[in-house]
């Protein structure tokens, strides 16, 4: 699942890959979406999502729920959206969840992005957890 623009793909992928044919490349990410493209479960284990990324950034649930913005916590609420993402819930369904606004959403998914390229097997062990 991509969480870039189709424009900034093209982009990358010209300038990068030396892609010159738009409607290829776009065709091809259509099918990627398609084919990875999940269904958000209705009963989503959100509290053991919260506790598992608590857990993994050092923090309590309780810190989590809070209204502090500082240190780990605004980690945590990052990752917990863009795991949400993962598993195929749309922006709505996570404001629905977490209770943040949809701006807010957007910026802790493009945030968590670059957290989790760094500790990307981390993020295995909390989704192989949940195991949905």
């Amino acid at each position: 699942m991509t969480l870039y623009t189709k424009d900034f793909i093209y982009k990358f992928a010209k300038t990068k890959l030396g892609v010159q044919n738009r409607e290829f490349l776009m065709t091809q990410l259509r099918a990627f979406e398609d084919e990875y493209a999940r269904e958000f479960p209705e009963h989503f284990p959100y509290d053991m999502l919260v506790d598992l990324v608590c857990e993994l950034i050092g923090i309590s649930p309780e810190e989590y729920h809070s209204t502090f913005r500082y240190g780990k916590i605004p980690v945590a609420r990052q990752l917990v959206c863009y795991i949400l993402t993962l598993y195929g819930a749309k922006n709505k369904q996570i404001c629905d969840l977490t209770g943040f606004s949809p701006a807010r959403v957007n910026v802790s998914i493009k945030a968590a992005q670059k957290y989790v390229v760094f500790n990307k097997v981390k993020i295995n062990e909390i989704t192989e957890k949940i195991g949905l």
